[in-house]
C-alpha cells in the first residue's frame, strides 16, 4: 500500500471511529451508528479482498491467507452482530465469530498440545456456568469466543509456533480487549455501562486495522501499491 492510500486508510477509520462515539454520546439514532460500525469493517474486508485478489496464490503464503479468511468471516459475524444487531442476530454472529477465532487458531498453529488446553479451558467454563445457573446456548458459544481469542492471544505472543508479526499480535490482543470489554459492559449499569461501552469500538476499529495491515504487510508479501 502506498503512503498516500495508507493515509487516507487510516484516516477514514479514524474519522468513522470518531462519528461512532460521537453517535453514541449524541444520541444519534441506532440504525446510523451500526451503519457507520459496519462501513469501518467493510473497509478493511474490501482492501483486504483486493490484495487477495490482485496478489495471487504466488505472492500469498497460505498461512497468511488464512488471516484474509478470518478477516472475510469477521464481516460476515458483524453483519449480523452490528448491522443487524445483537437482539436478532447473535447466534448467526457469535457462531461465525467463533470461526473467526478457529482461523486464527488455525494461523498460529493448532497443536495437539494446545488443543488440549483450549478443550479443559471451556470445559471449565461450561461447568463454572452450570453451577452458577447461567449455562445457555448463547452463554456457552459467547464463552467459546472469549476463550477462544484468549488463548489466541497468548499464543501469538509466545516464542513458538508460526512467526508472528508486531502488528498482528497487538492487533489481537486488541481483539482480546474488546471482548473484555464487551464482556463486562453486559456486567454493569449506569455510568460505568456507558464508560465501557465507549471502549468497545476504542479496541475493536484498531484491532482490524492493525490486524489488516498485518495481512497487507506480512514478511511473505510485496504490499502492493495503490
Amino acid at each position: 500500500m502506498s503512503s498516500k492510500g495508507l493515509s487516507c486508510y487510516l484516516i477514514s477509520e479514524g474519522l468513522l471511529l470518531c462519528l461512532i462515539e460521537v453517535g453514541k454520546v449524541c444520541g444519534w439514532s441506532v440504525q446510523a451508528v451500526r451503519i457507520l460500525m459496519y462501513t469501518a469493517i467493510l473497509i478493511n474486508t474490501i482492501i483486504v479482498g483486493y490484495y487477495f485478489c490482485h496478489a495471487g496464490t504466488n505472492r500469498t503464503k497460505s498461512s497468511d491467507r488464512l488471516v484474509a479468511y478470518a478477516i472475510f468471516t469477521t464481516a460476515a459475524a458483524d453483519f449480523f452482530m452490528t448491522l443487524i444487531g445483537v437482539e436478532r442476530g447473535f447466534l448467526p454472529g457469535i457462531i461465525l465469530f467463533c470461526f473467526v477465532q478457529i482461523i486464527y487458531a488455525l494461523y498460529l498453529r493448532l497443536t495437539i498440545k494446545v488443543l488440549l488446553i483450549r478443550i479443559a479451558f471451556f470445559a471449565s467454563g461450561l461447568m463454572a456456568l452450570n453451577m452458577a445457573e447461567m449455562l445457555s446456548l448463547s452463554n456457552a458459544l459467547g464463552f467459546l469466543d472469549l476463550t477462544l481469542l484468549l488463548v489466541n492471544a497468548v499464543i501469538a505472543w509466545m516464542p513458538v509456533g508460526t512467526k508472528t508479526s508486531l502488528l498482528f499480535r497487538i492487533g489481537i490482543t486488541l481483539f482480546l480487549c474488546c471482548d473484555f470489554s464487551i464482556t463486562f459492559r453486559d456486567l454493569t449499569i449506569g455510568d460505568m455501562h456507558a464508560m465501557i461501552d465507549f471502549l468497545v469500538w476504542i479496541f475493536y476499529i484498531p484491532s482490524q486495522v492493525t490486524i489488516t495491515l498485518s495481512y497487507l504487510y506480512s514478511e511473505h508479501q510485496q504490499p502492493l501499491a495503490y
